[in-house]
């Protein structure tokens, strides 16, 4: 095959990690840790990992509940807003002037903006939508650079390059992709598409079992006999397991996705409501009228430099 037939994607498991670990180096600091900790979303002592994204699906379900207790307390503080004033201005203008007005308004409408960016990064990934994928790239690459995930940033621009180039270099390939297939479908359920890396790591952890492979490394026939055998063992295991899970959910559960349940939603709720009751007994952060930026649990005056160089860091980066 010819080398200009082969295109290079970036793992896009790799680049969410990348970016949650970047959206724990906005929140530093922030007091969001202890927030999270007292709301009943996570222990202390996972709470402070989260920052790192060592977990990513414990770190991801923590940015999700945080984005929606932000957008509800932004609306609570619109609508008090609303009920005050005899001409409001519209939700967008509103914003405007309570970013420019307030550092701690400006910080946590931030943070929410950075984390909305991050499930659209996902949503195009799990829906394969090759057009939102490029555009949510693009939005990505700026908080790498400002937060100074200096490789991601200088890759990121050349896997954006690569792929908006590629209709003019490989037309049929771009086709393809923007029916979906540059990301892996393993199942039949919306919104459950995979990028390339995420597929391999679950499959890799299929074949390894429980106890991996580190003490085969030392025995080469064990070795030789894994590596020919252990793919076809994870293909039949999962075929097997696959057919039990659909005769036994036959019609209840096809055609929805596997968090698509009332346990489920119901958990959601209850850590989101409990956020949001959390920060609201510290005051919530969309109504603060103080010009400094506020740490939220213990309410400690950050620097005015620190605030000024969120406020900048978009446009920075």
């Amino acid at each position: 095959m010819e080398k200009t037939k082969f295109v290079v994607l970036l793992g896009g498991l790799n680049i969410e990690m990348a970016f949650l670990s970047t959206i724990g180096d906005l929140l530093d600091g922030s007091g969001w840790t202890s927030i999270l900790a007292e709301a009943g979303v996570t222990t202390p002592g996972k709470a402070d990992a989260l920052l790192k994204s060592s977990h990513v699906k414990r770190a991801r379900y923590a940015c999700t509940v945080t984005c929606s207790t932000l957008w509800t307390l932004l609306h609570q503080a619109f609508d008090a807003y609303r009920e005050e004033d005899q001409e409001p201005l519209s939700f967008e203008d509103w914003c405007i002037r309570q970013r420019e007005s307030h550092p701690q308004f400006d910080y946590w409408y931030t943070v929410w903006k950075v984390e909305l960016l991050l499930w659209v990064f996902v949503r195009s990934l799990r829906e394969g939508n090759f057009q939102l994928y490029l555009s949510s790239l693009s939005a990505l690459d700026p908080w790498f650079s400002a937060l100074d995930h200096t490789h991601y940033s200088r890759w990121l621009l050349v896997h954006i390059r690569d792929m908006v180039t590629l209709r003019a270099r490989i037309p049929d390939v771009v086709e393809q992709f923007s029916q979906g297939k540059f990301v892996v479908r393993k199942t039949s359920r919306p919104f459950s598409a995979l990028s390339v890396d995420h597929a391999h790591k679950q499959n890799n952890a299929i074949v390894k079992g429980t106890a991996g492979v580190t003490d085969l490394m030392q025995n080469p026939k064990a070795m030789l006999r894994w590596m020919v055998a252990g793919p076809e063992i994870a293909r039949a295991i999962t075929e097997f397991d696959t057919n039990c899970t659909m005769s036994s959910k036959r019609g209840s559960q096809q055609g929805r996705h596997h968090e698509h349940t009332l346990s489920t939603q119901t958990s959601f709720a209850r850590d989101m409501n409990a956020l949001v009751e959390t920060i609201d007994s510290y005051r919530n952060p969309f109504e603060e009228e103080t010009s400094d930026l506020l740490v939220l649990d213990t309410r400690d005056i950050v620097d005015s430099k620190i605030s000024q160089s969120i406020h900048d860091m978009e446009k920075v980066g």
